[in-house]
């Protein structure tokens, strides 16, 4: 037993095989405010005590969209979900998105779903009356306030009704939240040893240091009981009356050599797990389970064979890895038409696997035989490149099939071999008669191949067997089609992607009709073939990371077709020849990170050209053509991280509309610019000192000069301050008072954006209400002033954060800004600040948020008591200071340009 332990120990900081296709045994969908301390809570814990892994959303932050998809990847990987409804279970969309879901997985995938009724009728749930009538009244209030969509609350209808005709129990009596039916050895082992139940219990666990007896009539009474984990547990007596509704069967160190006879069918069970058991057969006469998908006997040291499959018709996993005695699978494994994995690693007495199921889609083991019936061995190593070097026909063609490997693939030493079996139907192979065909095993880039080589391959045709048309899990197996270096596909694409053994591409004057050709993540490419510049229909080239490419051909230039030119990557290419200004269908062209120096003079003859991109390539001022006007569609021109000190006037590109010159750290000044322009993006440019005069840019929405320290002002600015929904100075510690004043008061644009400087400027004078506590104020809204009604409110805080993201473009985290009406008993939850992450050149780096809400928002009215709650939705973000100043006079207009669909959210009747 102690060596079992030992095993156990050592392996568990390796993931388990075990149970691949489920990542967890069960999902918990509750509402947090009414039982997360209480019985979901001991819920979770009793699982967990059990061994049981079960996930549990314990963010008690407002949840984002990447919480959502995290969610309902826990909810796909989970096989069993338990729903607690609760009296405001329905209050939370949230809480009806999971249960959709869940409900979704049921049908789909098989999974079981146990609703547990807690303080609640089953009733209620069903029909959407008591409670549940009253939250599904604010949904349907939801509909016509634009907030849901009318189908989705139907769909949330549908999902309770179908979850509350389940199978459930009511919770009703469960004494002070607290969990009574899932047992602990500590409370049960008096229980058990006096062979008493309890019709309550639904789970037990029991894990004793030491083998331990316990009569099997204890579990006689327990009607109930859908999980049971044992652990060194020996149990006496007679099985027969043992519990019908048993789903979940875990029972380590199993300590008989068979199971016995008498222990009846469990029609439920779905998964059987006896992990370290002493069996040496399964079932002397195995009766018929139905409905079981998992069986583990994994570590079973004496196990010698299998047992007979056809009576596990439903069977999706087995699991046997450690069973060392094992001699024999039984051939009835070629009949499970669900199996979707074996694991066999380790099995170090087993020499031969039977024909194995079509569906199949993970295969583990050590040293077997290669199946008989694999009679085509297509080649006996690794060809040492993907590359055919003899031309195909045009009768016939070679095609590469990239699959990528499950999650339990093992890549075994030096000294040991895995085999891995997998299926492809010939709906996606689509061979036909006569074609000739290459297979070939391409180890991918995350595993090192001077470690991981294949040893054998071979295939078997399948003929008469059913080939399942869903035997492809997606998040298990991967697979595309990819054109082979000389072959372009229907869609006249040429495809290749991370191909590392590709130097050079083919003759591309065989395939005259190529519209794409796409050669990324090829990294030792090093010459593209001069016939590129030939194809009349070629309109996309995409290079990126080819990072041994230096030029491209001359004749490459003369296209007069490509549209689309990407080199983002290629860190050795250094030349773009002045035959770039011929390539007149050209309208993209990105080579950021690369070793350009200088933009040929011939750019400027590109009429077409709407995004130009050279990030990152060190451009000086001298390699930049002064007469860049003459790109008069020019939309975008992105020159982030280069070393000009200067550049010249863009005044004349009547059509930009982003200009980016973010970590230009030797930049000086911004050149004068059109008034067209939306967005400048200067953020980190040290030496920025002089701004061109932005009093006419009434079209600007955007400004980021995050980080320019030298910087005291943008002349005209405030003039200009109509159209902007954003203005980001943070780091910019040397603006004057006047300039910051003028902006700050002249501020209009509501919701979405604002204005961000640096904390040491502090929340401004003219703010009379600031609170003593660092994020929270309260006020009471006057009377009308002269017979003026409140227009709105500007709120101002200063705030401090602990870490920054590597890239200064993206790094930002919502602040949620809650404004509550004490007198109305209403919440608005807005989203219209954002934490910005920089460098900080402080311990303790500080920014100040100005920001504003309209009272067409709002609503308040004279008389009302308000708290403002200013709230990070991150924990390394804290608000310091927080005032408000109330607007009567300023004209508030809503920024229309807010991407977030639930900027505002109410709620009414909240808890006071």
């Amino acid at each position: 037993m102690d060596a079992r332990k030992a095993h156990k120990a050592s392996s568990s900081s390796s993931p388990s095989s075990s149970s691949k296709r489920w990542k967890y045994q069960v999902f918990l969908s509750f509402r947090g405010e009414d039982t997360r301390k209480g019985f979901t809570g001991h819920l979770h814990a009793a699982l967990s005590d059990a061994g049981i892994s079960t996930f549990l959303d314990d963010n008690e932050l407002e949840r984002a969209e990447f919480i959502k998809t995290q969610l309902e990847q826990a909810i796909n990987g989970s096989m069993i979900s338990i729903i607690v409804f609760s009296k405001s279970y329905a209050d939370s969309a949230w809480c009806l998105d999971e249960l959709v879901k869940i409900m979704e997985c049921r049908e789909r995938l098989g999974q079981q779903v146990i609703p547990l009724f807690y303080n609640v009728d089953a009733s209620d749930v069903r029909k959407q009356t008591g409670c549940f009538a009253q939250a599904f009244e604010k949904h349907e209030a939801g509909i016509c306030e634009g907030k849901h969509e009318k189908e989705k609350v139907q769909r949330w209808r549908n999902a309770l009704t179908q979850a509350a005709d389940l199978c459930g129990e009511d919770l009703k009596n469960a004494d002070n939240g607290k969990i009574s039916r899932s047992v602990s050895l500590k409370a049960t082992f008096l229980e058990f040893s006096r062979s008493n139940g309890t019709k309550k219990i639904e789970g037990v666990a029991l894990h004793c240091s030491y083998m331990t007896r316990f009569s099997a009539q204890a579990f006689t009474s327990m009607q109930k009981l859908r999980l049971l984990h044992l652990s060194d547990v020996e149990l006496t007596g007679e099985y027969k009356d043992f519990p019908k509704k048993l789903m979940w069967l875990s029972w380590e160190g199993f300590p008989l050599e068979s199971i016995p006879d008498d222990f009846p069918m469990q029609p439920k069970l779905v998964a059987l797990d006896l992990q370290y058991s002493g069996l040496k057969i399964v079932w002397k006469d195995c009766k018929l389970h139905q409905n079981l998908k998992i069986l583990n006997l994994s570590y079973s040291l004496v196990l010698t064979k299998s047992p007979d499959f056809s009576k596990l018709p439903n069977l999706e996993e087995l699991i046997l890895e450690g069973c060392k005695s094992l001699s024999k699978v039984h051939s009835s494994i070629g009949d499970l038409g669900r199996l979707s994995l074996v694991n066999l690693e380790d099995c170090q007495n087993l020499r031969a696997i039977p024909d194995l199921p079509t569906n199949l889609k993970g295969l583990h083991c050590l040293f077997p035989k290669i199946p008989s019936s694999w009679h085509t061995p297509i080649c006996t190593q690794l060809l040492s490149s993907p590359l055919v070097t003899e031309p195909a026909s045009k009768s016939h063609f070679y095609e590469e099939i990239y699959m990528s490997q499950p999650e339990g693939f093992k890549v075994a030493g030096k000294e040991n071999w895995d085999l891995w079996q997998g299926q492809l139907s010939n709906d996606e192979l689509k061979l036909q008669d006569g074609d000739k065909v290459l297979i070939e095993i391409i180890v991918e880039d995350y595993y090192d191949s001077r470690d991981v080589k294949v040893k054998k391959t071979g295939v078997s045709l399948v003929w008469d067997k059913f080939m399942n048309e869903n035997m492809i899990n997606y998040h298990l197996c991967a697979y595309e089609r990819r054109p082979y270096q000389n072959l372009v596909n229907d869609d006249d694409i040429m495809y290749v992607e991370n191909d590392n053994h590709i130097t050079k591409s083919p003759d591309f004057s065989k395939f005259p009709n190529l519209e794409k050709l796409i050669l990324k993540g090829c990294v030792n490419l090093s010459k593209v073939h001069s016939s590129t510049g030939d194809l009349g229909r070629l309109t996309l080239v995409n290079l990126e990371g080819c990072r041994m490419l230096e030029d491209l051909p001359l004749n490459f230039y003369k296209s007069k077709s490509i549209e689309t030119l990407i080199l983002n990557g290629c860190w050795t290419f250094e030349n773009l020849a002045e035959g770039l200004g011929d390539m007149v269908s050209l309208t993209i062209l990105e080579a950021d990170n690369t070793c350009i120096r200088q933009i040929p003079s011939s750019i400027v003859k590109l009429k077409k050209l709407r995004i130009l991109s050279l990030s990152g390539c060190w451009l000086t001022e001298d390699a930049i053509p002064k007469d860049l006007c003459s790109l008069i569609s020019l939309e975008d021109l992105l020159l982030g991280d280069n070393d000009f000190c200067s550049l010249p006037s863009l005044s004349g590109l009547s059509k930009l509309k982003v200009l980016c010159v973010n970590a230009c750290t030797s930049l000086r000044a911004i050149p004068n610019l059109p008034t067209n322009l939306y967005a400048l993006k200067a953020i980190n440019c040290p030496e920025l000192k002089r701004m061109p005069d932005f009093s006419k840019m009434w079209n600007m929405r955007e400004l980021y000069l995050s980080d320019s320290f030298k910087l005291t002002e943008v002349p005209g600015l405030d003039k200009s301050l109509n159209s902007m929904t954003r203005i980001h100075m943070e780091g910019c510690t040397n603006l004057t008072a006047d300039f910051r004043n003028n902006i700050l008061q002249r501020w209009t644009s509501c919701g979405f954006g604002g204005i961000y400087l640096n904390g040491i400027y502090d929340i401004p004078e003219w703010f009379k209400i600031v609170g003593d506590v660092g994020n929270i104020v309260f006020f009471e809204v006057p009377q009308k002033i002269m017979g003026r009604d409140l227009k709105g409110l500007t709120i101002c805080f200063v705030y401090s954060y602990f870490v920054f993201g590597p890239k200064l473009e993206d790094s930002e985290c919502p602040i949620g800004i809650i404004v509550r009406n004490l007198t109305k008993q209403t919440d608005l939850h807005a989203k219209i600040a954002f934490a910005r992450y920089r460098r900080p050149f402080s311990n303790e780096p500080e920014d100040l948020c100005h920001g504003q809400l309209s009272n067409d928002v709002l609503r308040l009215q004279g008389g009302d008591q308000v708290s403002i709650l200013v709230r990070p939705l991150v924990d390394f973000v804290m608000v310091k200071k927080t005032g408000v100043h109330l607007e009567w006079d300023k004209v508030m207009k809503e920024n229309m340009d807010n991407p977030d669909p639930d900027l505002y959210d109410w709620e009414t009747n909240g808890d006071f």
